[in-house]
């Protein structure tokens, strides 16, 4: 069997003490860059079952969902993640992950026309993280299609103002 197969009877065949928890992060990351999708997901379910509060297993686990077209599942798993982030203590780097996710869910929204979803997915990605440049200016932008055009004016000036170096939305500007 290939090093991958072993990795995976590996896994199959222990339970893992609590400071194996990594190894099995790994071997989810593994499986994932080697095309195993599946055994990926096996991984990351395996680690929340030790660990429901892992957020970096939810995020991995949410994004593989997405990966293969179960989109419903895979936001499940992440505004289950989202909850448990907000027990615990802020973590700016998960906050700027999940912030990113929601953008990226956002996007998803917007591709679908469901603009209302995308502008509360817009406006969690904000709330995480204030420098998710590329959010706001979505915002604006999503705003401006929907007629609320002194808003986005005002959201794209303020951006401008705020972040001079961020040409996007000088050019959104105009």
């Amino acid at each position: 069997p290939c090093f991958v197969d072993l990795i995976l009877i590996f896994f199959q065949n222990f339970q893992l003490p609590d400071a194996d928890k990594s190894l099995s992060k790994e071997s989810g990351n593994l499986f994932y860059q080697e095309g195993h999708v599946r055994r990926a997901i096996e991984s990351f379910e395996k680690i929340l079952k030790l660990d429901p509060q892992n957020t970096e297993a939810s995020i991995a686990l949410s994004v593989l969902y997405n990966d293969i077209g179960q989109y419903k599942k895979g936001q499940a798993i992440f505004e289950e993640a989202s909850k448990s982030l907000i027990s615990k203590s802020e973590d700016p780097h998960l906050n700027k992950k999940f912030s990113r996710k929601h953008l990226e869910l956002a996007e998803l929204y917007s591709s679908f026309e469901r603009t209302q979803e995308a502008i509360i997915e817009l406006q969690k990605a904000t709330q995480l993280d204030p420098l998710n440049l590329e959010a706001i200016l979505k915002l604006a932008q999503i705003k401006e299609s929907k007629g609320l055009v002194s808003q986005a004016l005002e959201d794209l000036k303020r951006l401008c103002k705020e972040h001079p170096q961020y040409l996007e939305a000088k050019v959104q500007l105009g």
